[in-house]
């Protein structure tokens, strides 16, 4: 998926084993639908968190805070403080 104002790419959308040959939206714009050639449908939930609970939905499931790499790679421009609750 990507960004309509930047062109960037927001995420990426696996699990399909084929080529996919039809995307829609459901009109409340939450849930995508791709159809594949390898015979099956796809509900994604297209609506993205923000990068704030994106990360701690990570660190909680690492059970670790981000290393510094990781921290830069994944929030450029930001402190390279902890991200993540230590509680």
């Amino acid at each position: 998926m990507w960004d309509p104002a930047t062109g960037r790419t927001r995420t990426t959308l696996t699990g399909h084993t084929n080529s996919v040959n039809a995307v829609t939206f459901n009109p409340d714009g939450k849930t995508l639908a791709t159809a594949s050639d390898d015979k099956t449908v796809r509900l994604w939930d297209a609506v993205l968190p923000k990068p704030s609970a994106a990360i701690h939905k990570i660190c909680r499931a690492v059970n670790r805070d981000l290393t510094s790499q990781e921290r830069t790679t994944c929030l450029p421009g930001q402190s390279a403080s902890p991200v993540c609750p230590t509680s």
